[in-house]
Formats: structure tokens, sequence, C-alpha cells
């Protein structure tokens, strides 16, 4: 009878063994929660007990690495970002006209107390400008790169579309700002 015992339990650690052999070749991070199906297994076995705290120890230390570098990538992002707009804002004349253009109708939309649906409209508005202004300028500076100092007649016609873009969006902000403020002015 103790023979048999001893037989099972070897047995069932042999197979146990295999089965994390087998888990570990499919680099699966599942714990001995996969093994619940299993009949002759013993969750309180050491050997389950270690592995599923080597395999949470190691899961959660690179959960940390993952959210440490993604927090640290959406930072970076972010900073890269800023520059970007800080570049964009002190080499470009038409962004700084557009944002002046964009702070006064805020404070004259703000002073003649206009709702909140046509202050979000005039947001919009001058937020599209500004952001067709910087997709303008980061296209025109790509072609340049592309295109080096020599006169291409495609990249004048791209650089020409793309500027109409922009004047686009901005005539569609002045119709906006002309149909919002009619009826507080006359």
């Amino acid at each position: 009878m103790k023979e048999q015992t001893i037989f099972k339990e070897k047995s069932s650690i042999m197979r146990y063994k295999d089965i994390i052999k087998e888990r570990d070749l499919q680099d699966s991070l599942s714990s001995c929660s996969s093994f619940s199906g299993m009949k002759n297994i013993n969750f309180t076995d050491n050997l389950c007990k270690d592995n599923l705290n080597l395999n949470m120890r190691g899961y959660i230390r690179d959960t940390k690495f993952l959210v440490r570098n993604s927090i640290k990538s959406r930072l970076n992002s972010i900073k890269y970002a800023l520059e970007g707009l800080e570049y964009i804002f002190r080499t470009e004349t038409n962004i700084r006209i557009h944002l002046l253009a964009g702070v006064s109708v805020i404070l004259a939309a703000w002073y003649l107390e206009v709702t909140n649906i046509e202050m979000i409209l005039l947001l919009f508005s001058i937020i599209s400008v500004i952001v067709s202004e910087i997709i303008n300028t980061a296209l025109e500076i790509s072609l340049d790169i592309v295109n080096g100092t020599k006169f291409h007649y495609g990249v004048k016609i791209a650089k020409d579309i793309i500027a109409s873009a922009v004047l686009l969006t901005a005539i569609n902000a002045a119709i906006v700002g002309i149909i919002i403020f009619s009826k507080y002015i006359i």
C-alpha cells in the first residue's frame, strides 16, 4: 500500500514537471491555475508553490518594467510635442498671427458672453486653423529635406496644396466667427 502511494506521488510529480516544461516552452505567464483540470496534482505541493512564486515575481517585475517604460515613453512623447510647439511658435510667423487672432476672438467671445455651444465652435475653428498650420509647416520642412536646395515643380505644387488647406480652414474659421458675432454686434 505504501509503495502504491509513493508511486502515485512520483508519477504525479513527474507529470507535473512535464506540464511545467511544456508550459515554459510555450512561454506562458499563467500560474498553477492552468493545471486545475488535471487530476492527482496537489496544489499545496511545494513544487507548485515555488513555481507560482517564481512566475508571479517575474510577472510583477515585468509588469513594473512595462509600466515604468510606458510612463517614461508617454512623458517623452509629451516633451517632444512641447518641443515641436516651441519650435513652430518660435520660427513661424503665420502661426503667431493665427494664435494672436485666436486669442482676440476668445477674449471678444468672453466679453460678449457668447453661449457655450458658440464658444465650442469658435475654439474648434481656432484649433483647426492652428493644427492645419502646424501640419503645413511639418510637411513643408519634410519636402525641403527630401528635395534639398534644387527646385522641383512637383514640390512647389505640393506646398501650394498644403497652404491652400490652411487658407480654407482660416476662411472657415472667419465665417464661423462672423456668423456667431453678427447677432451680438448688430
